[in-house]
């Protein structure tokens, strides 16, 4: 899988609450979140096999997108 693949699973997932920014708040309630939409075990057995398939995937910072922490690439959000 591709770094292009893996931004498409995290936006896919982000949409699935209707709201790509959802996670924006603070941590505790960000997976409390997650957990009651049934996302974060999916997002944590995809991170596994993320990993897997490719040494260099990242996990903290696929995370930190998904949080809305940070841009696809890492980076700072750019502002719409």
């Amino acid at each position: 899988m591709s770094k292009k693949d893996y931004i498409a699973i995290a936006d896919a997932l982000r949409s699935k609450l209707g709201n790509e920014h959802a996670f924006e708040s603070d941590e505790q309630n960000d997976a409390a979140h997650w957990r009651n939409q049934g996302l974060l075990d999916a997002a944590e057995a995809l991170a596994c096999v993320f990993a897997a398939d490719n040494g260099a995937f990242n996990r903290d910072r696929w995370f930190d997108y998904l949080r809305g922490e940070c841009g696809p690439n890492g980076g700072a959000i750019k502002k719409s």
